[in-house]
């Protein structure tokens, strides 16, 4: 090979790995909804007077990817203690043990949720949260956080949660809905949690491959061109 095309090559690959880096970048959507009937449910998001105070959320492991970011998560409520109430709900992130979470909350976001009648999504939109590729984490929603059970004040609100069949497999690496009864919000993470068949529940993240993979994408496209070059001479 001669310099010129040595040097005329080493550009194409150049061009064609980062070329191949931004295609590469790719939406990663866990989505348990399919196997949900519409209404089994487990009971029970409450408020602070209804002594039903309790946190849900589903573990999950991140997409094992070279980056990973979570954009938002939806679970889908609805209550059935009356209708048309609204209640203020506080959505978190933690990292999960697998038994409980742990530290401090890496998201938190109050949400209001109003009855209509039927099951609603509820969406915590996170903005692109950073994640660990293939780390352990739960999404919950809660009402004994103080700003919930402030805005709750003494209402007797009663939400219940979907969840779907024992034999659903899991689409996220964990696969259970986890609950804690309390009444103080700390106790999150010094208390085991229970856990009940998954929820249908949905997440988007913002994920790119291992470097290793754009680079031999990049050098695939790369090698292609250069033949195609060759053979026309």
């Amino acid at each position: 090979m001669h310099k010129n095309q040595w040097v005329n090559f080493s550009g194409i690959a150049l061009a064609s790995i980062l070329a191949a880096g931004q295609v590469q970048a790719q939406t990663v959507t866990f989505n348990n909804t399919a196997s949900w009937n519409g209404s089994a449910a487990l009971y029970g998001l409450g408020t602070a007077a209804s002594g039903a105070n309790l946190a849900l959320g589903e573990d999950f492991q991140a997409p094992s990817l070279s980056s990973v970011s979570l954009d938002s998560f939806t679970f889908y409520m609805q209550e059935y203690a009356g209708s048309g109430n609204t209640m203020t709900i506080q959505a978190d992130i933690y990292s999960w043990n697998g038994n409980d979470p742990t530290g401090s909350p890496l998201f938190s976001q109050n949400l209001s949720v109003t009855d209509d009648g039927a099951f609603q999504a509820v969406t915590a939109t996170t903005g692109g949260l950073t994640l660990t590729p293939g780390g352990n984490y739960i999404a919950l929603f809660t009402t004994i956080d103080p700003t919930s059970a402030a805005a709750n004040g003494s209402a007797n609100i009663q939400f219940a949660w979907e969840h779907v069949a024992s034999s659903t497999p899991a689409i996220d690496g964990g696969g259970s809905a986890d609950y804690f009864l309390g009444s103080d919000y700390s106790q999150l993470t010094s208390s085991t949690w229970g856990n009940q068949t998954p929820f249908a529940w949905q997440a988007t993240f913002n994920a790119v491959p291992e470097p290793s993979t754009i680079a031999l994408a990049g050098l695939g496209v790369s090698a292609l061109l250069l033949r195609r070059k060759q053979s026309k001479k």
